[in-house]
């Protein structure tokens, strides 16, 4: 009973020390935290990689390269080293792709040392990587050779909009013009012809009444001398 004991419990411990390392004990056991982290799939357009290391990164030897599927580099801008901190920019309009990010910094020797992991915006599709390396000997290709700058997503959307709303103002400042025009020549006219026909049957109605009473005058005069009598003596 005690051998057989004995020996399913050599078992149990030859399994253990058999079963191989996962990938989580072979990574970059220096870096703390990233973001985005690695195998991450982001709903959102990432504006950034950041590296947080265990000790801190040197400016001299600190590098961030992040490359898309086509081996292109999406990373923009001068490095960021704030302490154990490290960051770089991303350039705008991201592509939906899966994107693998290799650094560089160095150990508590001082010697250069990294790694690299990958995430997605968007579905991920996951390729091997050097998850950790130690000298310059196994230092990557792609730190000093990052790759051609990839070009960002066109957005072709906000053109259209000013060009609909600039055609409506030269046709309201067109038709305002005609109106402008036809108010001064309308009420003048009418005038000197209503007041140029009144005034000459005033006058000549005039003359007739003085020359009718002058004329009545005289013949009143006539009248009175015919029928006075003459003087007898």
């Amino acid at each position: 009973m005690k051998s057989g004991r004995l020996l399913a419990a050599l078992a149990a411990a030859l399994l253990c020390f058999s079963v191989p390392a996962t990938p989580a004990l072979a990574a970059d056991d220096n870096l703390v935290v990233s973001d985005p982290e690695a195998h991450s799939e982001l709903t959102r357009e990432p504006g950034w990689v950041m590296l947080v290391f265990k000790t801190e990164a040197s400016a001299t030897l600190a590098a961030i390269v992040v490359q898309n599927s086509a081996g292109e580099n999406v990373a923009t801008g001068p490095l960021i080293v704030e302490g154990t901190n490290v960051t770089t920019q991303l350039i705008s309009g991201l592509a939906k792709d899966t994107y693998t990010v290799i650094y560089r910094t160095e150990d508590a020797d001082g010697q250069p040392r990294g790694g690299a992991f990958q995430f997605s915006y968007g579905p991920g599709t996951w390729t091997d990587v050097d998850d950790v390396w130690v000298g310059e000997e196994e230092q990557p290709p792609q730190i000093d050779d990052p790759g051609p700058a990839a070009t960002p997503v066109a957005t072709a959307e906000p053109t259209p909009t000013p060009t609909g709303t600039e055609p409506a103002t030269p046709t309201q400042t067109a038709t305002a013009a005609p109106t402008t025009q036809t108010s001064p020549s309308a009420s003048p006219a009418p005038a000197p012809q209503n007041g140029g026909g009144v005034t000459p049957w005033l006058v000549a109605l005039g003359v007739l009444l003085v020359i009718g009473s002058v004329v009545w005058a005289l013949v009143s005069r006539r009248n009175a001398a015919r029928r006075t009598p003459p003087d007898a003596g």
